[in-house]
C-alpha cells in the first residue's frame, strides 16, 4: 500500500527535467543502487544504526571513536554512494566545528597540560592537551551519528523500512504512519523549495531582512503550502480507502523481507569487531 500511496503522491515525477532531479538529489533520500549495503535486510541495517550509536555514547576515547568511525567510511564507499554520502556530511560542519570548540575550550573535565587560560567574566575558557584529543573524540561522535544514520537512509526504501519494523511485531497503524511521516517529509521539503522559487520569479525575496521584517512575505509561503498539504491529505485518503486500508488487521505483505546470506555473514562481523573494539581498547 506504501508503494502505491507513494506513487499518488509523487505524481509523476519521472516527467521532470533534469533541474527537479538535481534539486531533489540535495535532500537526503534513498539512493538506488545494487551494492552490498543495498542487499542487507533493513533489519541488519538498522541494527548496526542502534549499535554504532550506542558504542559511540560509551567511549570517549579518540583512538576508539575513530576506529568505529572508519567502518562507517568503508561502506560508503562500497556502496558506490560516497561522493553523495560526503555532500550531506559536509553540511553539518558548522555543528562539527561548534561541538569541537565548545568540547575545546569548556571540557567537562579539566586535566592535562594547559596550553591556554583566560578569565572573561563568567567563562573561564582553558585548553589542555588532552582537551584537544576529547573534543575531538566528541567530533567523531557526531560524524558517527550522522554518517551510519545517512548511510541506512541513503540505502533503505521506506517501503523496507516499514516492513522491518513489522517483523518486529510493531502494529501495523504505527509503522504505517511511520513510513508515510518520513516518506512525506522529502516530497513536503520539495514543495516548499518549489514555492520558494516561484515567489522569487514574482521578485519576491526572502533572504534579505530580518524574519520579523518578513513575516508579511512568508504568508506567500504559508498559504500555497497550506494547500499544497490538504491536497495531499486528500490524495493519501483516497489511495487508502482505494487499497481498502484498515480492512484486516493483519494485511499481508507482497515481498517478505527475508535474511540473506550477506545478512548472515554481516552480522557477526560487525558484532565480532564491537566487542573487539569494547575490550582491548
Amino acid at each position: 500500500m506504501l508503494k502505491f500511496i507513494f506513487d499518488k503522491l509523487s505524481g509523476k515525477r519521472k516527467r521532470e527535467n533534469g533541474g527537479g532531479q538535481k534539486r531533489r538529489r540535495e535532500l537526503v533520500t534513498y539512493v538506488d543502487g545494487n551494492s552490498i549495503l543495498h542487499q542487507l535486510d533493513p533489519r541488519t541495517k538498522f541494527f548496526m544504526v542502534i549499535l554504532f550509536s550506542c558504542v559511540s555514547l560509551f567511549t570517549e576515547e579518540l583512538v576508539p571513536m575513530a576506529i568505529l568511525f572508519s567502518p562507517i567510511v568503508a561502506l560508503a564507499a562500497v556502496s558506490g554512494m560516497f561522493k553523495y554520502w560526503l555532500h550531506v556530511m559536509r553540511r553539518i560542519v558548522p555543528f562539527l566545528v561548534m561541538i569541537v570548540a565548545v568540547n575545546m575550550f569548556f571540557p567537562r573535565v579539566s586535566y592535562g597540560h594547559v596550553l591556554f587560560s583566560a578569565d572573561l567574566w563568567i567563562l573561564h575558557p582553558e585548553i589542555t592537551f588532552e582537551g584537544i584529543f576529547h573534543s575531538a573524540a566528541m567530533g567523531f561522535r557526531l560524524l558517527t551519528f550522522v554518517g551510519i544514520s545517512m548511510l541506512f537512509i541513503m540505502s533503505t526504501k521506506y517501503e523496507d523500512f516499514v516492513k522491518g519494523l513489522r517483523k518486529f511485531r510493531i502494529p501495523y497503524v504505527v509503522c504505517f504512519s511511520l513510513g508515510l511521516a518520513l516518506r512525506s517529509t522529502t516530497y513536503l521539503s520539495s514543495d516548499v523549495r518549489n514555492i520558494m522559487d516561484a515567489q522569487r520569479s514574482r521578485c519576491l525575496e526572502f533572504d534579505r531582512g530580518s524574519v520579523l521584517k518578513n513575516y508579511g512575505k512568508f504568508l506567500s509561503l504559508f498559504i500555497p503550502m497550506t494547500v499544497s498539504l490538504l491536497r495531499r491529505s486528500q490524495t493519501v485518503s483516497e489511495a487508502m480507502q482505494c487499497r481498502g486500508f484498515g480492512y484486516t488487521k493483519r494485511p499481508t505483505m507482497y515481498n517478505e523481507l527475508k535474511f540473506g546470506h550477506c545478512d548472515y555473514i554481516f552480522v557477526p562481523i560487525v558484532i565480532v569487531f564491537v566487542i573487539t573494539l569494547i575490550f582491548f581498547l
